[in-house]
C-alpha cells in the first residue's frame, strides 16, 4: 500500500531521477511510512532507524553510520547523484532519525571499553562502516575496477558491474553508489525479486512464448552449462 502511495504521489520518472530505481519491497521508505502510520506510539520512542550493520557498528563504537551503497536502498530518501539524504520526494520524512552516511571502508571509530568486555575484542580496534551482502560479495568476487562484472544468484539474481559513469536508470538498470575509488555500481535484475523456480512457476503460457522469456532462458542455460561441473546441486528448471 505504501509503495503504491509513494509511487502515485511522485511518479515513476521522478523516482528514477532521484533514486535510480523504482520503489519495491526492498525500499526502506515505504516500510518507515507503514511503521509511522501503524505503530505511532513505538515510532515516537524511536531514536534511530538503522540496518543490522549500522546497529553492530553503533554497539562497537557508539557511532551511528551507514555506507553509501546501503543508503541507496533507503528510497525515496536517498539522492543517488548528490549522495545525500533528501526529503524532496517525501516532505514529512524523518531524516533526523537516519544515520550519518559514509564510505564503506571509512574508519568510523574504535571498539570501546564496554564493547571489548562484551565481545572479547581488543579495545581500540579500528572499525569500518561496512556494507550490505551484495556489495561485499562483489568485492570478494574481484569486482573492483571499471568494467568488472559479477552475476549473483540468490532469492533474486542480478548483475553488478563497475562503470565510470551513471547508467541511465530504468526498470532493469539501477545506477547507484558503490565504493570510494571503485566507481559506480549498478544492478541489472534478471527476474525482479523471484527466485528462478518461483519465476518459472508464475510465468503464464503467453509470457513463455515471448522473446524475452527465450532470452532469459538462453542466458540461464549458458550459465548452467558453465557452472554445472562445479555446482553439483544446481537444478536446471528449464528441463521441468
Amino acid at each position: 500500500k505504501e509503495i503504491s502511495e509513494m509511487t502515485e504521489k511522485n511518479g515513476e520518472e521522478k523516482l528514477l531521477e532521484y533514486n535510480g530505481i523504482l520503489l519495491s519491497s526492498q525500499a526502506a521508505g515505504p516500510k518507515i511510512l507503514w511503521f509511522m502510520k501503524n505503530e505511532p506510539e513505538l515510532f515516537k520512542k524511536t531514536a534511530k532507524i538503522v540496518t543490522a550493520t549500522t546497529y553492530l557498528v553503533y554497539r562497537l563504537t557508539g557511532r551511528s553510520v551507514i555506507d553509501y551503497y546501503t543508503a541507496s536502498t533507503f528510497n525515496p530518501l536517498f539522492d543517488c547523484r548528490k549522495k545525500e539524504w533528501t526529503d524532496v520526494l517525501w516532505p514529512d520524512a524523518p531524516l533526523d532519525l537516519l544515520p550519518e552516511i559514509t564510505w564503506t571502508t571509512d574508519i568510523v571509530g574504535e571498539i570501546t571499553g564496554e564493547a571489548a568486555k562484551e565481545t572479547g575484542l581488543k579495545e581500540g580496534t579500528k572499525v569500518i562502516a561496512g556494507t550490505s551482502d551484495a556489495a561485499s560479495e562483489a568485492i570478494s568476487s574481484g569486482v573492483v575496477e571499471n568494467g568488472d562484472l559479477m552475476i549473483m544468484y540468490g532469492t533474486s539474481s542480478f548483475f553488478i558491474e563497475i562503470t565510470d559513469k551513471f547508467a541511465k536508470a530504468d526498470r532493469n538498470i539501477w545506477p547507484t553508489i558503490f565504493l570510494a575509488g571503485l566507481g559506480i555500481g549498478y544492478n541489472k535484475s534478471l527476474e525482479d525479486v523471484l527466485s528462478w523456480v518461483e519465476w518459472d512457476k508464475k510465468i503464464t503460457p503467453i509470457e513463455k512464448n515471448s522473446s524475452l522469456y527465450g532470452e532469459y532462458f538462453k542466458l540461464y542455460k549458458e550459465l548452467y552449462r558453465a557452472t554445472s561441473k562445479v555446482s553439483h546441486n544446481l537444478v536446471d528448471i528449464s528441463k521441468r
